[in-house]
């Protein structure tokens, strides 16, 4: 009996592969209460105001382990982690730049006026303010939230930042009264911890911006957290592509290429069928017996078998090579003899049909982070561009990615001017992102290297 198992659901077909053999029911999960759907649901996270308080944090999911498992998806996922990097990179742009408002007497107009203080390139490298504000991006578009410590020196400006790996940090219960979080919990394992006092685990004090002068005489080390909560979740937003996962195209962009695998692996790949009549060899051996050979009657049935392999072999070797590829299998026979006959075999078993299942999940994943399929390229198998978009599309597409973006850039920016505040940046200093244009064509952008202001 050939060990079966349920290999993935394809719409509401049943896909079932084992041993040598790969079978698809159509319509089967349509039954309800089935083995099938039993358990199929993702993990919610919990997250409300009057969260059980099992541990010293606000568990992140039911066990605790919810970015674990998003990053057991994400890595199964190229076109997901793909999506996020350009959203961030768009978000990002060519990094942090200060400007001044100016007002042009002449025309009556306002404009910004770059004018970083003196050494920031340099500075911005060595205390991690790249780095750490690029890494805070990634994470708030992957998770909703960014935890980035920040270390002062003994001016109370700022030394270094950096990021916290997000799925080993777990933010504290909110003040009943405030509503504000005060701790943010550390540690590699922290899933599989519970209590503060463990070894292992590290407390961060949060920044309190409506306390900022007593915080910062207190705490020469804190976490700046960027939070972007979505509606009933108070401790861990959700973020906006996860409506992916809830409608299930992640795990048809998932398992489409583990079917087309195992399909590779189980199916007897037979591209001929040769049919060799009994008469062939009659006449290729002779009804009668030479000096030194049998005829085909004297043959035993281990000689008549392999005389049998050796016609495969040679017939095999003409149209299953591909070194013979455009060559012909010749056969001479008598009119009242039957002839050799190869039959091309169907494949009935097409992985192929299922690759368009596996673009629009691409493409839905793509659409609910907010970006268009077409800017990483995002074909049907054998065809061309889903949208037939040209380059003006995709600069356009570009443009109004990151028009959108505006909202996403506030706590970032937020914590990029407490940077500027610690260091005793100029008042009418203010950070914006910048970005290279890259919306025009060449004719109006001939260098490729015009500057604008981003939000």
């Amino acid at each position: 009996m050939l060990d079966k198992q349920v290999l993935s659901l394809i719409g509401d077909d049943v896909v079932i592969a084992g041993g040598s053999s790969v079978m698809r029911i159509t319509g089967a999960a349509k039954v309800t209460n089935s083995g099938v759907n039993k358990g199929a649901k993702e993990k919610e996270p919990a997250d409300n105001l009057n969260i059980i308080k099992t541990k010293s944090w606000s568990i992140w999911g039911n066990g605790d382990d919810w970015p674990q498992l998003l990053m057991e998806k994400l890595d199964k996922l190229g076109v997901a982690k793909s999506g996020l990097d350009i959203k961030s990179d768009l978000h990002y742009g060519t990094g942090i730049g200060w400007f001044k408002e100016v007002v042009d007497e002449a025309t009556s107009t306002l404009t910004h006026k770059l004018s970083n203080p003196a050494g920031w390139r340099k500075y911005s490298l060595k205390a991690g303010i790249d780095k750490g504000v690029s890494d805070a991006i990634l994470s708030r578009h992957t998770f909703n939230i960014s935890a980035v410590r920040f270390t002062l020196n003994e001016l109370d400006g700022v030394y270094k930042i950096k990021l916290l790996d997000t799925p080993s940090m777990r933010v504290g219960f909110r003040d009943k009264i405030t509503g504000k979080i005060s701790n943010v919990y550390y540690a590699q394992d922290i899933h599989l911890k519970n209590d503060a006092n463990q070894i292992g685990v590290v407390t961060y004090p949060v920044y309190d911006e409506d306390n900022h002068d007593a915080f910062i005489a207190k705490n020469k080390v804190f976490v700046y957290l960027i939070q972007d909560l979505t509606w009933g979740r108070f401790y861990y937003g959700e973020p906006n592509y996860f409506t992916a996962f809830n409608n299930n195209w992640v795990d048809i962009a998932i398992e489409v290429p583990k079917l087309i695998k195992y399909i590779y692996k189980n199916q007897a790949t037979l591209k001929y069928h040769v049919s060799i009549p009994i008469s062939v060899f009659e006449m290729k051996y002779g009804a009668t017996a030479g000096e030194d050979s049998k005829c085909w009657e004297q043959m035993s049935s281990t000689e008549q078998a392999q005389a049998f392999a050796d016609y495969k072999t040679e017939i095999e070797a003409t149209i299953s090579k591909a070194e013979a590829a455009g060559a012909s299998v010749v056969s001479i026979y008598k009119d009242d003899h039957d002839k050799v006959e190869i039959t091309p075999i169907e494949n009935k078993l097409n992985s192929a049909n299922d690759l368009p299942n596996n673009v629009a999940a691409n493409s839905e994943i793509l659409f609910a982070i907010g970006i268009d399929p077409s800017l990483l390229g995002l074909n049907m198998p054998g065809g061309k561009d889903l949208n037939g978009s040209g380059g003006s599309d995709k600069r356009e597409s570009l443009k109004i990615a990151q028009a959108t973006l505006t909202r996403d850039r506030i706590d970032t920016l937020k914590m990029v001017t407490l940077i500027g505040d610690l260091n005793g940046y100029p008042e009418d200093l203010y950070a914006k992102f910048i970005e290279i244009d890259v919306s025009q064509t060449l004719d109006q952008n001939p260098t490729g290297k015009k500057t604008v202001v981003g939000g």
